[in-house]
C-alpha cells in the first residue's frame, strides 16, 4: 500500500512538472494552441476586449456547424412551466428534424473574419422522440475574410463555448463563454509559436506548416 501511494505521488509530481514547465500552458495548466488567432471580442454587455488565444470548443479548426433552418419552423415563448434552461431566452424555435443529421460544415478559423451572435435572446430546440433529454442551438453569422465578407449562417451546439485570454497590460486572462454571451468575435490574424521558447520570434507573425494557415493579411493580399 505505501509502495502504491509513493507511486502515486510521483505520479502527480511529474504532471505538475510537466505542466509547469510547458511554455504553452497557462496558470492553471492548460495547454494553448500553437497557432494563436487574436483579435476582438465583444460581450452582451457591450464590452469590448482585445483578446487572443481565440478558440471554440479547444478547436481553431474542423468546427462543426449545423445547416440554418427556415425561420417558418414553429415557434414559442417559453412558460413558467418550461425547463429552467429555457426561462432566460424569449423566443424558442421547435425543430422537427434534428439538425445534426442534416449537411455539416466544419469551420476553420483561418478563413474567418468574424462572427456574429444575431439573435442572443432565441433558442432552437430538439427533442428526440422517447427520449427526455434535449438539445439546444443557437444561430451565428460566420464572415469569410474574402473580398466580400461572404456571410453563412449555421446553428451551432448551445452548450458548445468560445475559448480566449483577455489582454491585459499586466498579462492576460483566461476566459470562456457561450454564443449568447457574446454579440461579435473579429479576428485579426495570427502567431504561431515556435518550440523553442528562447527564440525571440517566438511570438512574431511567421508562415505556419501548412499553406492554409497564412497571417490574414496575406490572405486578403492573394
Amino acid at each position: 500500500m505505501k509502495r502504491l501511494a509513493l507511486c502515486t505521488w510521483l505520479a502527480v509530481v511529474g504532471i505538475l512538472c510537466i505542466n509547469m514547465s510547458d511554455p504553452n500552458s497557462s496558470l492553471d495548466g492548460k495547454v494553448k494552441p500553437r497557432i494563436n488567432f487574436y483579435g476582438t471580442l465583444i460581450t452582451k454587455h457591450n464590452k469590448t476586449y482585445n483578446v487572443e488565444y481565440i478558440t471554440i470548443g479547444h478547436l481553431i479548426k474542423d468546427i462543426k456547424v449545423f445547416e440554418l433552418p427556415p425561420e417558418s419552423t414553429a415557434f414559442s415563448a417559453p412558460t413558467p412551466s418550461s425547463p429552467s434552461q429555457e426561462q432566460h431566452f424569449e423566443k424558442i424555435y421547435t425543430l422537427e428534424e434534428d439538425p445534426r443529421s442534416d449537411v455539416k460544415s466544419f469551420l476553420d478559423l483561418s478563413t474567418i473574419k468574424k462572427i456574429v451572435v444575431p439573435h442572443p435572446r432565441i433558442v432552437w430546440r430538439y427533442k428526440p422522440k422517447k427520449k427526455h433529454y434535449i438539445h439546444y442551438f443557437t444561430q451565428i453569422d460566420v464572415y469569410s475574410n474574402d473580398v466580400n465578407l461572404t456571410k453563412n449562417s449555421y446553428l451551432i451546439n448551445l452548450e458548445r463555448e468560445i475559448q480566449f485570454n483577455q489582454i491585459l497590460t499586466s498579462g492576460s486572462i483566461d476566459k470562456h463563454g457561450t454564443f449568447p454571451s457574446i454579440k461579435e468575435v473579429s479576428i485579426e490574424g495570427y502567431r504561431y509559436k515556435h518550440k523553442s521558447p528562447q527564440k525571440k520570434s517566438e511570438s512574431s507573425i511567421d508562415t505556419p506548416p501548412k499553406a492554409a494557415y497564412r497571417p490574414l493579411r496575406q490572405i486578403r493580399q492573394a
